[in-house]
């Protein structure tokens, strides 16, 4: 029996370069962390900040005629006063705006190198009992 048949006995054999089967495996990182207790602090976290926003919440509006009760959901209350502070001049809430609405300015990376550069390859190797 040779070496490669002994490194292989009794297990599958898998298709070149398909480590994984398709569909759900217990070995793939679907999720960016390993932790799943954080990552299901993670989620438990966003479903919560989303019930929350879609709540409708009633508040009272002083104006020249007096005061109004109004209702309207969190999440609008929120765009609501991130806009306000916006317009009010705070930076750091400008900054918020313009990255949601136009998107992040792109960040320039430099990568220039200075001095020299030195590659190494190995040299080939002559196969056993090759010329």
């Amino acid at each position: 029996m040779s070496n490669k048949d002994r490194n292989t006995a009794g297990k599958k054999p898998r298709g070149h370069g398909r480590p994984f089967a398709k569909g759900p495996d217990p070995r793939r990182n679907m999720y960016g962390q390993r932790n799943k207790a954080a990552v299901r602090a993670a989620k438990q976290i966003r479903d919560r900040l989303v019930q929350e926003g879609k709540k409708f919440v009633t508040y009272t509006v002083d104006t020249p005629a007096g005061k109004v009760k109004l209702k309207a959901k969190n999440i609008d209350l929120l765009a609501k006063r991130i806009w306000r502070e916006a317009i009010e001049g705070d930076a750091s809430f400008v900054q918020i705006v313009l990255d949601r609405t136009e998107g992040k300015v792109t960040q320039p990376v430099d990568n220039t190198v200075t001095g020299t550069v030195t590659f190494v390859m190995p040299r080939p190797t002559k196969p056993e009992g090759g010329k």
